[in-house]
């Protein structure tokens, strides 16, 4: 393992614990498997959001992991926790397979994508057949339009090529394809994508983690073109220790996600890795709640990009 590789698992598998205590992991619970714990616990909340649920990813993740990396590497609580996690997502979509995020019936692309994403990642690392009734999902993205944040398309793009591979039907690639083009289709001249109309350092670098997650399983020339011009312009945007500048972004992020850096051999990716080793960069421990299910994710795909 590299030292870059060693750098991103071991600041992701510090968080584990703290992320499967968001998870309501007692088998008689009616809410088994729900990752917010706002809902579950604290009743703090009228109804779950379902990005949470994202954590059924870094679920399959941490136990696909060689033994003895991680406390719960290969250990079969791993797997019950993910398909509970993931039962207890689909049994809160709307019936047209749509999720909700902020507020409930809002039938968000964001949730949408991001949450059918993580299940079918998990699905697919652990070699499993996804439930005919997820499909719903997959349509209500492959019919909704294009958001004009960048991240959002991008998600629903890589969503709808994962679960083109889990089903094997070619219908949905056509779906990511549209999504994709229509990413490609925004980007500036400088190479970034918008992010509501302007650029965004924090979103353009999960924007090419989603995108170049893609192109590993494409190949597609023009993707690539396109990823190129992203990290370059990525690149002049990261500080010698990995900063970046919260006031020059449109939704004025700090945070960096690192494995579209990784797949694509970004220098900047050197830069930030020696900023989380100093202190000086956002990393998943100084994330909340409802952030560091998605960032200690990146970072462990980072990892394994890089190893």
């Amino acid at each position: 393992m590299t030292a870059l590789a060693f750098i991103y698992r071991e600041r992701a598998l510090a968080q584990v614990p703290r992320i499967l205590g968001l998870i309501d992991r007692r088998a008689e619970s009616p809410t088994f498997g729900c990752a917010d714990r706002a809902y579950w616990h604290y009743l703090a909340a009228d109804f779950p959001n379902a990005r949470f649920q994202e954590a059924v990813h870094l679920l399959a993740l941490v136990h696909t992991l060689p033994i003895g990396t991680h406390p719960f590497s290969g250990k079969p609580q791993l797997i019950e926790w993910a398909n509970a996690s993931a039962v207890f997502w689909a049994g809160r979509r709307h019936r047209d397979g749509s999720a909700d995020e902020a507020y409930p019936f809002e039938r968000s692309l964001c949730a949408t994508a991001f949450s059918l994403l993580a299940v079918g990642e998990a699905w697919a690392r652990l070699s499993l057949s996804p439930q005919p009734a997820w499909e719903r999902s997959a349509r209500w993205l492959a019919a909704a339009r294009p958001s004009s944040a960048a991240n959002q398309s991008a998600a629903a793009a890589l969503a709808l090529a994962v679960w083109a591979e889990l089903t094997r039907e070619t219908r949905w690639r056509k779906a990511s394809d549209a999504y994709a083009a229509a990413v490609m289709a925004q980007q500036s001249a400088d190479g970034w994508y918008p992010e509501y109309g302007g650029p965004d350092a924090g979103y353009q670098s999960l924007t090419l983690s989603l995108l170049a997650r893609l192109w590993r399983r494409t190949q597609d020339a023009a993707l690539k073109r396109s990823l190129d011009r992203a990290a370059a312009w990525i690149d002049g945007a990261i500080g010698p220790t990995g900063q970046v500048d919260p006031a020059a972004n449109s939704r004025q992020t700090s945070f960096l996600y690192p494995c579209g850096l990784a797949i694509l051999g970004s220098p900047a990716l050197a830069r930030h890795a020696a900023g989380i080793e100093q202190d000086k960069v956002l990393h998943p421990g100084w994330l909340d709640d409802r952030y560091v299910i998605q960032l200690a994710t990146d970072y462990l795909l980072a990892a394994e990009a890089s190893a």
